[in-house]
Order: C-alpha cells, then sequence, then structure tokens
C-alpha cells in the first residue's frame, strides 16, 4: 500500500515547532521517518530534500527537549510533594504510592493549609505518568 500523502495544512515549520503540540509533532516525526525515501525520490531538486531534512531535526530535537523538560518538572514535582507530605498524615509508606495518594490524600488532610498544593502536585504527576 503506498503511502498517504500528508496536506500541506498539516506541514510544520520548523520555526514555529515549539508551539505545536507534542501529539502532533509525533504524527509528523513518524510520517516523515516512514516516508522520507519516498519523499527524497519525488524532490523537485536539493532544496526540497533540504527542507524536508530540516523539519526531521527540528521536530526530532523539539520532541527530545520536551521528554527532557517533562523528566525536570516531574523530579520538581516530586520533591516538592515530599516536602509537602512531611506537614501531612500520609502513612510512611504510601508517600511513594501517586494513585494511592490520588485517591486518599483528602481522607485525614482536606483541612490542612497544603492539602490544596499537594493535591494539585499529586494530579500533574499522574497526568506526566
Amino acid at each position: 500500500m503506498a503511502p498517504q500523502h500528508v496536506p500541506a495544512s498539516t506541514k510544520i515549520n520548523p520555526n514555529k515547532v515549539r508551539n505545536i503540540d507534542t501529539d502532533r509533532l509525533r504524527r509528523r516525526s513518524q510520517w516523515l521517518d516512514e516516508n522520507k525515501g519516498r519523499i527524497a525520490r519525488e524532490c523537485d531538486g536539493r532544496k526540497r530534500m533540504r527542507d524536508v531534512a530540516r523539519e526531521i531535526l527540528e521536530v526530532q530535537r523539539e520532541l527530545a527537549r520536551r521528554e527532557n523538560s517533562k523528566d525536570e518538572d516531574v523530579k520538581q514535582w516530586t520533591s516538592e510533594l515530599d516536602s509537602l507530605l512531611d506537614g501531612l498524615d500520609v502513612p510512611q509508606l504510601r508517600r511513594t504510592d501517586i494513585r494511592w495518594l490520588s485517591r486518599n490524600l483528602h481522607i485525614n488532610n482536606l483541612g490542612h493549609p497544603d492539602f490544596t498544593r499537594a493535591s494539585r502536585l499529586v494530579r500533574k504527576l499522574m497526568d506526566a505518568m
């Protein structure tokens, strides 16, 4: 089966790659990777192939940057949550179980001043996993 043509509206401007959501970047990267041989055969000249190579490089760089940024964010959130949990009523063995915290943190800590911040961090960590 021949690869599908991607309309111009889905092509990514390498200069604006940081403004695009991660899922679209992953789809575009996958499509470019799967079709780079066909693109090379159909290129009108070196300029078009350079544009495609530049787009591939920019998309891959941005995806790598986002993954590194996400890892750093998770470390920061985990560290902050650990410090907040010291003041909350949470069993010691459950402090690293994010799913348990998302379900049970409110039980003994609803009136605690740090509860809101801790529950937001737990939600962020759940979304990041």
